[in-house]
């Protein structure tokens, strides 16, 4: 009786909301503001977990742009603003391969070939020509932040919530980056056998900004250092730490890089201070962003590196003047701006304006 009771709750709760988004996340902005995507997860029944799906936001409705087959998440659109790029596990669930939709194409998006692995992130270069990936090897270990364990993913009749004991790391289970050329349909990899990188954005058009360790097991993130990759797979280490750095990114011509320091628990929950390196000479700058702890970077233009955090309860959007450190905030509000995420999160326009997710704090009296 008292589980029929528990049952009848939640259906009256969840119901209504079958089929349609929520727990919105990971939002992007095209660079004039025109348009925007989300990820968004959409639930058709209780048992189970609810698949992921991407989401356009027009006319003050949300519109559906990836296929009902599968899980689609991380939206990117290029710098012309006219290709999507996002990832999917249609092909095998679980496992995440880049597609590619392009608005003057009809029918469902494209897929680029299949890296050997899952892919975990992806940066369009800042000329559009080049997609960035972050692989990690099935087996690979998985941060508190990403739930923990490895993401190998069993086929079993197991329920989701079924324990499983994870062996010793595969030797495949390393993170690697990957290049994809649109225009020519060629991928390539580029990091080197015996680097791991964790994390990865592009510097200039010609390089890629990383973290990186010699192994793949997640205790050496903790001491993980600042790399610079070449095109030709040529890697150049430009910052270590007594702790843990996270969120690298360069600037459009890759004058400048941008990475975030803070003392961390897991992995992909980095809020910290902001360095600013010289990628010329090496030197690094600590900027004052006014007692926020960054989680979010993104460069606007060579001069202008937009971020978002967390200041006590406060979510700040704000940008850097790279010339003279200048610092000014273009968002401070009392809402939770990261949707379904542990952080501030959000992507900036030309012109300065940031999208965000906002929501209510809930208050218990």
């Amino acid at each position: 009786m008292r589980y029929e009771r528990v049952l009848d709750h939640l259906h009256a709760l969840h119901r209504p909301g079958f089929g349609r988004p929520s727990s919105l996340r990971e939002p992007h902005v095209t660079r004039d503001g025109s348009r925007t995507v989300v990820t968004a997860d959409v639930l058709h029944k209780l048992a189970g977990v609810p698949r992921t799906a991407l989401f356009t936001a027009e006319d003050g409705r949300f519109r559906q742009v990836s296929a009902p087959g599968g899980s689609a998440r991380s939206g990117r659109f290029s710098p012309d603003g006219r290709t999507l790029a996002f990832l999917s596990d249609r092909a095998d669930k679980g496992v995440y391969q880049l597609h590619l939709r392009a608005d003057d194409r009809l029918g469902e998006a494209e897929a680029a070939p299949a890296v050997p692995g899952t892919v975990e992130y992806l940066h369009w270069s800042p000329d559009g020509r080049r997609i960035l990936l972050g692989v990690a090897g099935l087996g690979a270990e998985l941060s508190g932040g990403q739930g923990s364990g490895t993401n190998r993913r069993g086929i079993d009749d197991a329920p989701p919530w079924f324990p499983r004991v994870d062996a010793d790391v595969a030797d495949e289970a390393w993170r690697s980056l990957w290049l994809y050329t649109p225009a020519t349909g060629v991928l390539e990899r580029l990091s080197p056998e015996g680097l791991n990188c964790w994390e990865a954005g592009w510097c200039g058009p010609g390089r890629v900004a990383a973290v990186t360790s010699e192994a793949p097991w997640e205790d050496s993130w903790y001491g993980a250092v600042l790399s610079l990759i070449d095109l030709d797979g040529a890697v150049h280490q430009v910052l270590d730490s007594k702790v843990q750095l996270g969120l690298p990114t360069g600037s459009p011509t890759g004058r400048w890089v941008a990475v975030a320091e803070a003392v961390c628990s897991d992995r992909w929950l980095v809020a910290g201070d902001l360095l600013l390196i010289d990628g010329a000479s090496g030197a690094v700058r600590r900027i004052d962003t006014l007692g926020t702890d960054v989680t979010r970077l993104e460069w606007i233009d060579d001069e202008r590196l937009g971020y978002l955090g967390q200041r006590r309860l406060d979510s700040v959007a704000g940008i850097v003047r790279v010339g003279d450190g200048s610092v000014s905030e273009v968002l401070v509000t009392a809402n939770a701006c990261g949707g379904s995420t542990f952080h501030t999160d959000g992507a900036f326009t030309d012109d300065g304006r940031v999208c965000t997710i906002q929501e209510l704090y809930l208050i218990h009296m």
